[in-house]
């Protein structure tokens, strides 16, 4: 029974932070309309881009030189594998000079078709959370409030969940290098995701240009 009321707890703390992260989205729509200025005559000019500084946005400190050296150690297994995927949200960076995030031992799930609202996204959330397992999420295309979701439960410390964008026969390759089986739209929304749809990793550097992934030998389901 203890066990029913955690999970419980868990999915309706995600659910606290994604109302939050919907709250946030609001406030950073309504700041782009207040600090848009004025144009009267617009002619043929292009609409500049507006981008407010995220109120969660933390620059993260660089490795050590002693961190680094790990880091070189680790990524120099057999089972290094070099992918065309790249952080899709800066906020949830862990290192900066170069800026990317860090992530070991953690779950990989695969979105070829890409990710839909936060809602689509619990059931593969809630999984990772009750397993106190960081989460790897490979996609075309993340929702903006989903990506809101991420940074609050890692600003948070309640799941360490870390967004890759990639094409979709990407996200199909490092689905297969990971053990893992690739989940649809259609899986997401009927919140369907069996054991075979959680790959592994050893370690995932993921960066603005690219990532790399060192992956078990012999991959398998995680979850």
């Amino acid at each position: 029974m203890g066990g029913v009321w955690w999970i419980l707890g868990i999915g309706l703390l995600l659910l606290v932070i994604a109302a939050l992260a919907d709250r946030r989205s609001d406030w950073r729509a309504q700041q782009m309309m207040d600090e848009a200025p004025d144009r009267p005559e617009l002619g043929d000019q292009p609409t500049p881009d507006y981008l407010p500084e995220s109120p969660m946005h933390r620059t993260p400190p660089p490795l050590s030189e002693e961190e680094v050296a790990a880091l070189d150690e680790e990524l120099a297994a057999e089972e290094r594998v070099e992918v065309e995927a790249v952080l899709a949200d800066e906020r949830l960076a862990t290192s900066s000079r170069p800026q990317r995030a860090i992530q070991r031992g953690t779950v990989v799930v695969s979105c070829p078709e890409g990710t839909g609202s936060v809602r689509e996204m619990l059931t593969v959330l809630d999984r990772a959370a009750v397993q106190h397992t960081p989460i790897v999420v490979i996609a075309p295309q993340f929702d903006v409030e989903l990506l809101d979701m991420m940074a609050a439960n890692a600003e948070h410390g309640v799941l360490m969940a870390l967004p890759l964008r990639a094409g979709s026969q990407e996200c199909a390759r490092i689905a297969e290098l990971c053990g893992a089986m690739p989940l649809s739209r259609a899986d997401l929304q009927s919140g369907w995701a069996p054991d075979e749809a959680f790959g592994r990793a050893l370690i995932v550097v993921a960066g603005l240009d690219s990532s790399v992934l060192v992956v078990p030998t012999i991959a398998s389901p995680a979850v």
